[in-house]
């Protein structure tokens, strides 16, 4: 049998520029997927190292406030016990309202919710912020129950004494802040109403216990900051 040796070279060569186009299409696409997953966790890192950097900022001015968060206190408990306190009680009761606040981790639920975790590829910095958001979490929650067992009390006789008026708007939620919430009322009202000394000393019992919480989360963040940046 005759065999055209010239269409077979010629076939052979155009499968060869085939595959060889096909291999180089599909090494562009890894280049460019790998170019892609080094800008998203180069992005994810920076956010990452921004949102725990401003976690300790937090939690240091909320230390910073302590010693005003006292002076409230016993200004307060002044009140009780002597009949004089504060010349403005409604601003006192706003200082001694401080507490920590942390915002929900924003780009730590982002990484998860997408799976994107596995964009981290160094093991170290993986670890890290694994470890930080696993620690902060914990600090939430124990922030959380000394809220609930210091101030929410407190906040609760508020209430009936004609102190606090939250004003809700349409939406549900309230629109005063600070001193706006609060209504001034005779002092005697205040420093009479039953089982305020006791709340007063729930409210100053919990200030502590989020202090301590904010140092915990201040060396949390540092060891993990410490190991972002190194991240290259």
């Amino acid at each position: 049998m005759h065999v055209d040796r010239t269409r077979l070279w010629r076939l052979s060569a155009e499968f060869v520029v085939i595959v060889a186009g096909v291999l180089i299409a599909l090494a562009a696409d890894r280049w460019n997927q790998g170019r892609l997953e080094a800008s998203a966790e180069a992005s994810y890192v920076e956010r990452l190292e921004l949102d725990i950097r401003d976690d300790s900022l937090r939690a240091e001015l909320f230390l910073a406030s302590g010693p005003a968060i006292s002076a409230a206190n016993a200004a307060m408990v002044d009140l009780l016990r002597t009949g004089e306190g504060p010349a403005d009680l409604v601003a006192t009761i706003v200082t001694a309202f401080e507490e920590l606040i942390l915002p929900a981790p924003a780009t730590w639920n982002d990484l998860q919710s997408t799976g994107a975790l596995s964009l981290l590829r160094d093991p170290d910095t993986r670890l890290a912020v694994v470890s930080y958001y696993s620690a902060r979490q914990e600090v939430a929650l124990q922030v959380e129950r000394t809220v609930r067992r210091g101030r929410d009390p407190f906040m609760d006789q508020l209430y009936p004494m004609g102190l606090f008026r939250p004003r809700i708007d349409r939406d549900g939620r309230a629109d005063c802040i600070g001193e706006t919430c609060f209504e001034p009322v005779p002092r005697e009202v205040f420093a009479s109403w039953p089982g305020m000394e006791r709340l007063l000393a729930g409210l100053e019992s919990g200030h502590g216990a989020q202090q301590v919480h904010a140092r915990r989360l201040i060396a949390f963040s540092g060891v993990a900051l410490s190991v972002l940046a190194d991240w290259d």
